[in-house]
C-alpha cells in the first residue's frame, strides 16, 4: 500500500538548499492523496455491505435449512407428516403399531395374531466339537499328587490327581471323583476308551463348556498333548485347518486344498488358512446369498437362517469338492412360514412381520391370546409445537433481517484510512468502526421486498383451505417490527383440536397446478402467480425464500437474488458474484492509484534533486569567482 513521504532513496534532499525536501514532500502528496483515501474508505465500506448482505443470505438460508430440510423429516414443514403423529397403544404385547401416513382410515382396529412370520432354517443334528480326548494311553499312577485346572463353563477350579478310594492305584474313577467333588455330580464325565481318556459335559446336565490345562508332563499322564483338543468346544478363531481335527466328523477339503460352497447361488471359497470366524462373516455379509451363519457354543450346533421371512424364503446350499457342510450335519430344516393376522374381521397373510395395512404399519411380535385393540390417537401436541417452533424460527430470521434495516448511518464516523488506524490503539480501532459500519444496508430495497413478500405470501388466503393464518389465531406485530408473527396459544389450540387436518393443510397444501419444489424455479411469472394461489403456507415461503437465496438457477439461468448479488461468504458463489466482481474492479483501481501516487512521489523527489545540483553548480561557481578576486 502506498505510505506517503516513505524514503527520499538516493535523491539529495536539501544539502545545498538547506530545504527540509522530505517534509516538503510528505505535505504535496498529503494533498495528492485525497482522493486516494477517499477511495480506500469507499472500498471499505463496500466490504462492509457485502458482509452484511451475506450475513442476512446466511441467515435466509439457515431458515430454510431448519424448515425446509427433505434428508431431516423433523425439520422438513413442506411435509404434513412432520406436523401429524399419532400414538398407538394396544392391549397386547403379540402386536403394535405405527402410523404410515396421515390418510388412517379408523382409530380403532381389532387384531388376533394367529401366526407370525418366520424365516427358513438349517441346523446340526448333533453336536459338532469332539470331547476332550486323549491321543495315546494315560497312566494316572504317573502323576500321584499332581494339579489340573478345570474350565467349566467359566467356573475355573483345580482338581487333585490322588487315590481317593484307597484301593493303592489311582485310575478314572479316582478322577471322577475329584471332579465331582470340586463341581458336584452329573456334570462332567470321565470315559475310558480302551486306555485312552475321555472328558466331556454331560447331556442334558446344564453345562456346557469344558477346558482342561496343566503342565506337560501332568498331561502326558492323562494320554493328552499339546496338539490335542484341550476343549469340548470349537474355536471360532481357529483355522479352517485347525478345525477339522476338533471336531466329531472332521471335514475334508477339495483337490486344490479349498472348502468350496454355494448358498443361494452365491459362490464362496476358501483355504485351509481361514479362520471359521472370518468364513461366518463373509458369508453373512453376502447380500446374494442373503443368509446368516452362527455357531451356538452352548448347543455346540451351526444354524444357517434366511434373511427374509416368509413362506418365501429360501436356503439352497450345495458344496462342490469338500465336506464342511456334510461334517457339521446340517440335516435338522425348518420351513419359513407367513405372518397370519385377523384385522377388522379381515384375513391379512404377509410375508413379514411388520406390513403396512390401512395407513397403518402392524407389527405382529407373537400369537394374541384373543382379539387385540389397537387404539390410534393424533397427537395434537405436536401441530401445536411444530407451528410454535416455525414461528419463532421466523420471528428470529425477521428481528435479524429488520434489526440491519433500522441502523441507520451514523456519518461522523466514516471507515479509517491506514494512516487514520496506524494512530489508533485497536480498542480505539474497534469502537470507531462499530460506529461506522451501522446502517451499510439500513433501508435496502432488496430486503425490504424480500420481507415484504414473507408477509403478502402468510396473509394471503389460500384456494381450498377452510383457515386463514388469522383464523388460527396467528397474527402480525407492527411493520416496524418487520411483521413478526404473535400466537393467541388459546386460539391455535382451538383450531388444532377443532380441525387438525385442516390446520395442517393451511400449512402445507401443494399447487395443484404446479406441485413439488423442483419446477419452482423454472416457472414463468404468470405460473408463478397461479402456484402462490394454490398452495400452502410453507411452500410459499419456500418459494420466496428460493427467490432470494437459491443457488439453482431459474428458466432465466438466474440464482437467487441475494446470491447473485453477493453470494454466500467463504463460498464460489461469493467469487461469481457481482457485489464480489466490483470489489475486485475496486481493489484494481486503488492498486493503479498507488502506482501513480508512488510515481508522483518518485517525480517529486527528482525535481527537487535537480533543484539541489542546480543550486549546488552555482554555488560551485560563485566560489571560483569569489576566489578569482580575493
Amino acid at each position: 500500500m502506498y505510505i506517503s513521504g516513505g524514503s527520499s532513496g538516493n535523491y539529495m534532499t536539501g544539502m545545498a538548499s538547506g530545504m527540509d525536501v522530505d517534509t516538503m514532500v510528505k505535505e504535496l502528496m498529503d494533498a495528492e492523496r485525497v482522493s486516494y483515501d477517499s477511495y480506500y474508505q469507499d472500498i471499505q465500506y463496500y466490504e462492509w455491505q457485502l458482509d452484511a448482505y451475506q450475513s442476512s443470505a446466511d441467515t435466509i438460508k439457515s431458515f430454510q435449512d431448519d424448515n425446509f430440510n427433505y434428508l431431516n423429516p423433523d425439520a422438513n414443514l413442506l411435509s404434513s407428516s412432520t406436523y401429524m403423529e399419532y400414538n398407538c397403544s394396544s392391549s397386547s404385547s403379540g402386536v403394535s403399531c405405527s402410523v404410515a401416513d396421515n390418510t388412517v382410515a379408523d382409530d380403532r382396529y381389532e387384531v388376533e395374531v394367529l401366526q407370525v412370520a418366520s424365516s427358513a432354517s438349517i441346523s446340526s443334528d448333533n453336536q459338532v466339537s469332539k470331547a476332550i480326548t486323549g491321543s495315546g494311553t494315560s497312566d494316572l499312577n504317573t502323576i500321584s499328587g499332581e494339579k489340573i485346572t478345570l474350565d467349566l463353563d467359566g467356573n475355573v477350579r483345580a482338581i487333585l490327581i490322588e487315590d481317593n478310594d484307597g484301593n493303592g492305584d489311582i485310575d478314572y474313577q479316582d478322577l471322577q471323583n475329584s471332579i465331582d467333588k470340586a463341581y458336584g455330580a452329573d456334570k462332567i464325565l470321565v470315559s475310558d476308551n480302551s486306555g485312552i481318556l475321555t472328558i466331556n459335559t454331560i447331556d442334558g446336565s446344564g453345562s456346557h463348556s469344558l477346558k482342561i490345562a496343566g503342565e506337560e508332563e501332568v498331561l502326558e499322564g492323562l494320554g493328552l498333548s499339546k496338539e490335542d483338543s484341550l476343549s469340548n468346544r470349537i474355536n471360532t478363531s481357529d483355522t479352517l485347518g485347525e478345525l477339522s481335527s476338533t471336531m466329531n466328523n472332521p471335514f475334508v477339503f477339495d483337490m486344490d486344498g479349498m472348502v468350496t460352497f454355494e448358498i443361494n447361488g452365491a459362490e464362496f471359497e476358501f483355504d485351509e488358512d481361514t479362520s471359521l470366524q472370518h468364513m461366518m462373516d463373509t458369508i453373512n455379509n453376502d447380500s446374494d446369498a442373503g443368509v446368516t451363519m452362527i455357531y451356538d457354543p452352548i448347543k455346540d450346533k451351526f444354524e444357517i437362517t434366511s434373511d427374509d421371512t416368509g413362506l418365501g424364503s429360501t436356503l439352497d446350499i450345495s458344496e462342490i469338492g469338500s465336506s464342511f457342510f456334510s461334517s457339521i450335519e446340517l440335516n435338522n430344516i425348518v420351513s419359513g412360514e407367513d405372518s397370519v393376522s385377523m384385522i377388522n374381521g379381515e384375513k391379512v397373510v404377509r410375508s413379514t412381520n411388520a406390513f403396512e395395512y390401512d395407513g397403518v404399519v402392524f407389527t405382529t411380535n407373537g400369537v394374541t391370546d384373543g382379539i387385540a385393540v389397537i387404539d390410534i390417537n393424533l397427537d395434537t401436541e405436536q401441530i401445536y409445537d411444530t407451528v410454535v417452533n416455525f414461528v419463532n424460527d421466523y420471528n428470529d430470521m425477521v428481528e435479524s433481517i429488520q434489526n440491519e434495516l433500522d441502523e441507520e448511518r451514523d456519518y461522523d464516523y466514516k471507515p479509517l484510512t491506514q494512516a487514520q488506524k496506524d494512530e489508533m490503539t485497536e480498542e480505539e480501532i474497534e469502537i470507531w468502526e462499530d460506529h461506522a459500519k451501522s446502517g451499510v444496508v439500513g433501508n435496502d430495497d432488496l430486503l425490504e421486498n424480500m420481507l415484504e413478500e414473507m408477509r403478502v405470501a402468510l396473509y394471503t388466503s389460500v384456494d381450498g383451505c377452510e383457515y386463514t393464518l388469522s383464523d388460527i389465531g396467528i397474527t402480525t406485530d407492527s411493520y416496524e417490527n418487520g411483521g413478526k408473527l404473535i400466537i393467541d396459544e388459546n386460539k391455535l389450540n382451538s383450531a388444532i383440536e377443532e380441525n387438525p387436518e385442516e390446520v395442517v393443510k393451511l400449512f402445507t397444501k401443494q399447487s395443484d397446478t404446479y406441485p413439488g419444489t423442483s419446477s419452482a424455479r423454472t416457472l414463468q411469472s404468470s405460473e408463478m402467480d397461479t402456484r402462490m394461489e394454490e398452495e400452502g403456507l410453507m411452500y410459499r415461503l419456500y418459494d420466496v425464500t428460493e427467490i432470494y437465496v437459491s443457488t439453482y438457477s431459474d428458466s432465466n439461468g438466474s440464482k437467487g437474488v441475494l446470491v447473485e448479488k453477493c453470494g454466500f461468504s467463504d463460498d464460489y458463489t461469493e467469487l461469481n458474484s457481482s457485489m464480489y466482481k466490483h470489489l475486485e474492479d475496486m481493489e484494481d483501481k486503488l492498486t493503479e492509484m498507488e502506482d501513480e501516487l508512488n510515481q508522483k512521489e518518485t517525480d517529486y523527489y527528482m525535481e527537487f534533486s535537480r533543484m539541489e545540483t542546480y543550486i549546488s553548480q552555482m554555488n560551485s561557481q560563485m566560489q571560483m569567482i569569489q576566489s578569482w578576486f580575493a
